[in-house]
């Protein structure tokens, strides 16, 4: 699933090049693109738990913080490169990283569960599967937590998607929001890499409670900024708020669920992480 989608953005990223000059085919192409992201994002964070599944160990926290890394790298270039150029080299770069996804996932083992293993485990999902009615009324405090990171994830996108509008007025340009995004994802890097250590101190409700208020903190942080190293001050925060919460949310369904309903509640998760993006850029 990941190689396909992969493949379709691509195609995205060539159509924005030769159709450049028509507006309306830009506008459906990179909102098409957008959607594609979205839709590849979780198929990653649930590749990891398929081959814990498999038998093969992952350490989840690391792989997060190696994503990191390379955000704040490809962060830093994006912006040098597009006030050096022009907006379009953004499409050249994710080209670049696209490749040398395809050619990652492309490499990575297959799991070990055979076809009648697979088969078991979807009859079991299928057996447990309810409707989002039933589930609700068997998991409510669960779903008031859902809307919650609806509103969370709005937050997160709406910086992301409008960082240079909150930039600019204060007398940054692209370089400047490439730089902060840099700090951002580079913020993340200690918790991503020590995760494994807090959660084994303290429960994935607590850690996303906890997130929660930092994200307030954050926000109160965005509004008194003067100056664009306000900003990055904000900007470090991403420490305390999104690292912690998206590493103790691939955890917090396995804690409230039943066994069976576990996959259900991780499909939830990631639609509720979607529609807040998608409300974000609304």
């Amino acid at each position: 699933a990941i190689l396909g989608i992969g493949v379709l953005q691509l195609a995205c990223l060539f159509l924005l090049i030769i159709c450049s000059g028509s507006f309306l085919i830009n506008v459906g192409v990179y909102l098409l693109f957008t959607i594609l992201v979205y839709f590849q994002m979780p198929l990653v964070n649930s590749a990891a738990f398929a081959y814990e599944a498999s038998g093969i160990s992952v350490d989840f926290g690391s792989a997060r913080g190696m994503g990191s890394v390379a955000y704040a790298l490809i962060s830093y270039i994006a912006g040098q490169m597009i006030s050096a150029t022009s907006e379009q080299a953004i499409i050249y770069l994710s080209m670049a990283v696209l490749i040398g996804l395809l050619l990652v996932t492309g490499s990575m083992p297959s799991g070990n569960h055979t076809a009648s293993e697979c088969t078991a485990d979807a009859t079991a999902h299928q057996d447990h599967k309810s409707g989002m009615v039933q589930f609700a009324r068997k998991y409510p405090t669960f779903m008031v937590t859902l809307f919650g990171i609806v509103l969370l994830m709005s937050f997160h996108n709406i910086v992301h998607t409008y960082m240079i509008q909150m930039i600019e007025p204060l007398g940054g340009d692209s370089a400047a929001m490439g730089t902060a995004f840099s700090i951002e994802a580079l913020m993340e890097l200690p918790v991503m890499f020590g995760f494994y250590k807090l959660i084994q101190r303290f429960s994935p409700s607590t850690l996303i409670a906890f997130a929660g208020a930092a994200f307030i903190l954050k926000a109160l942080a965005y509004i008194i900024a003067g100056s664009v190293t306000g900003i990055y001050l904000a900007q470090s925060l991403q420490m305390l708020s999104y690292a912690i919460f998206i590493s103790a949310s691939v955890y917090y369904a396995n804690e409230k669920m039943e066994t069976g309903d576990q996959v259900t509640g991780q499909s939830y998760m990631t639609a509720s992480i979607s529609i807040g993006a998608v409300v974000g850029n609304l």
